[in-house]
């Protein structure tokens, strides 16, 4: 082999060991950032449109932190709900104004001594910016025993039917021989339709024995009921 070839031969020796040892710099290019750098970044974990298409809600996830990013198709920002640690479960338009949205959170029992998850429910209305926790506002009820049942339009205003036990059917117990401090007069729930805007609380349908859950018509009126009873030995 000649001189020529031989230094040719060893040139293309050194720039193809160094290519391998590191391709992104053998190119001209910052090297990647470690694999770890990519769970730092936002994700989105839900994405629901407005009735009309012109809105969009998206759920926004960056490490122990979620929020709610409602704006226009053009991504202008119309609204930022800061839901914090909690688990976004739902989020679904009522109407093109409002948004139901279902997290839950995992905290001390008040009533008890362990940690328990939570139900928090929401209407956030984005035309004025606000949102608020249904039931919370209200003496008589225990918000996060709540659950959702439908939601509904009905002329022009909209309505979140939940379930839930009165304050009145729920005490403090002794916990002596209990695995539970939280007490239950009766273990069965009412329906409750609750004004999206106003907060204000209607009975909708009262529970019974034989009763665990509510299907609604269009026009939210009760058009079927279920009990589920586990089999026993």
């Amino acid at each position: 082999m000649s001189m020529f070839r031989k230094s040719l031969f060893f040139s293309l020796a050194a720039l193809l060991s160094l290519t391998a040892a590191n391709p992104g710099r053998a190119e001209g290019r910052p090297a990647a950032p470690p694999i770890e750098a990519y769970g730092r970044l936002p994700v989105l974990t839900d994405v629901s449109l407005s009735p009309s298409g012109d809105r969009l809600a998206l759920v926004r996830h960056q490490g122990y932190q979620n929020r709610v990013v409602i704006q226009d198709l053009s991504g202008n920002l119309l609204l930022l709900v800061e839901a914090h640690a909690e688990k976004i479960r739902n989020i679904e338009w009522v109407s093109d104004r409002f948004i139901f949205l279902h997290s839950t959170v995992t905290e001390d029992n008040p009533f008890d001594l362990d940690r328990q998850e939570f139900n928090i429910l929401r209407s956030i209305d984005v035309d004025k910016r606000k949102n608020f926790e249904l039931l919370l506002n209200d003496p008589r009820f225990v918000p996060s025993i709540s659950n959702i049942v439908g939601l509904r339009v009905l002329g022009g205003r909209a309505y979140a039917f939940v379930s839930n036990i009165p304050r009145d059917y729920v005490s403090v117990g002794s916990r002596i021989g209990n695995d539970n401090n939280l007490k239950f007069s009766r273990y069965y729930p009412d329906l409750w339709r609750v004004d999206m805007e106003t907060q204000k609380i209607e009975k909708a349908a009262p529970g019974t024995n034989s009763i665990s859950s509510w299907t609604l018509g269009v026009d939210g009126q009760v058009v079927a009921t279920s009990w589920y009873q586990e089999a026993s030995d």
